[in-house]
């Protein structure tokens, strides 16, 4: 993961998912959110903020703006969106990005903190670089909260592992169950044709014996 030692808004817009942050009052009952960045100046930003339920339903939007301030080092922005306090200085930080996977973005006193990666779902491996990236630029990491479902479930914790396990075993019991279907069935088969062979072999021997019979009288 490279850092953003010089800044192209045209390669930052686009679609980002949050897969943690620093908790704000705005987000009070987004289970998930996303960023859309959009620019038809080099200088701004036009940015709609998505929040969704649990079943993935967007419950609101807001509409905001960013001016880019500085592109060198860290690039910083400042943003802002109606009904919130209007600000005039930096509030938005973008410590780093590679631009087509994560970026970790900030205000500089540290008061908001973002996890934001091109996927809606990541691998916790993933999500520990880039906490592990953050934590040695000395940013706020352990008042970050993980988004839910951010996370890649594949069984990777104790519960997990015991719901992976269960689902093991129905698939083994389905496909031993479909087995012994398959070779019931086919004894029954057997059993019926070879049943058939037999009635008509008796048949045939009955009529032989019949007809020598009546020869014979």
């Amino acid at each position: 993961m490279e850092s953003s030692l010089s800044f192209y808004l045209d390669r930052y817009l686009g679609n980002w998912w949050q897969v943690a942050s620093i908790p704000q009052p705005y987000a009070e009952g987004c289970v998930r959110q996303s960023a859309n960045y959009r620019s038809n100046n080099p200088e701004l930003i036009n940015i709609t903020n998505f929040c969704y339920d649990g079943q993935g339903n967007v419950v609101r939007t807001i509409e905001g703006s960013g001016e880019v301030i500085s592109t060198g080092g860290d690039p910083e922005l400042i943003v802002n969106f109606p009904g919130t306090p209007q600000v005039d200085s930096v509030n938005y930080v973008i410590y780093s990005t590679d631009y087509n996977h994560y970026a970790i973005v900030g205000s500089p006193d540290g008061s908001t903190l973002f996890l934001l990666t091109r996927s809606k779902q990541i691998s916790q491996s993933f999500y520990d670089q880039l906490v592990r990236k953050a934590a040695n630029m000395g940013l706020p990491v352990n008042q970050l909260v993980q988004d839910r479902g951010a996370i890649e479930q594949r069984c990777q914790d104790w519960w997990s592992w015991f719901w992976c396990i269960i689902i093991l075993i129905i698939i083994i019991l389905i496909g031993a169950a479909l087995a012994y279907w398959y070779r019931q069935r086919g004894r029954y088969s057997g059993k019926k044709h070879n049943g058939h062979h037999s009635e008509h072999g008796g048949k045939h021997a009955r009529y032989h014996s019949e007809s020598h019979y009546q020869k014979d009288w």
